[in-house]
């Protein structure tokens, strides 16, 4: 589960995007999701928002949006998720290329900045070459 500043900018961005569905969303205010469940094939994905709570020592405290690293997605065509999603983004992190590790890789930022990763693996004969397109 992502913690996110905005639940309906979430939803917009993966549903108009990236091709995901919203599946569901909680919250007291209808139109102020604070959790909604987002799905595509067979990736489903939970997006939070963190409230503001107050802890023994009587502090008020804000989890901020944070993640220290990537989220990696394996899928079954990597160069054509890539040409779907083409048009509706602006700008990748990197666009479709073979690595070492023997996955075919392009990365992209959401709008609460993590990288979503989307990986296909290779076979053993392209998965040495680094070359992109």
């Amino acid at each position: 589960m992502l913690n996110v500043d905005s639940i309906a900018e979430t939803i917009a961005f993966y549903e108009g995007k990236l091709g995901f569905s919203c599946i569901g969303t909680w919250g007291e205010d209808p139109d102020k999701p604070t959790w909604a469940q987002l799905e595509r094939d067979s990736v489903r994905m939970m997006f939070t928002h963190g409230e503001p709570h107050t802890h023994e020592d009587g502090e008020v405290h804000i989890d901020e949006p944070a993640l220290g690293g990537s989220i990696y997605l394996n899928v079954d065509n990597v160069d054509e998720l890539f040409e779907e999603l083409k048009p509706k983004i602006e700008g990748f992190a990197w666009e479709p290329a073979n690595f070492p590790h023997g996955m075919r890789e392009f990365a992209l930022e959401d709008c609460n900045g993590f990288l979503l990763v989307f990986g296909q693996e290779v076979d053993a004969t392209t998965s040495a070459e680094t070359t992109s397109e």
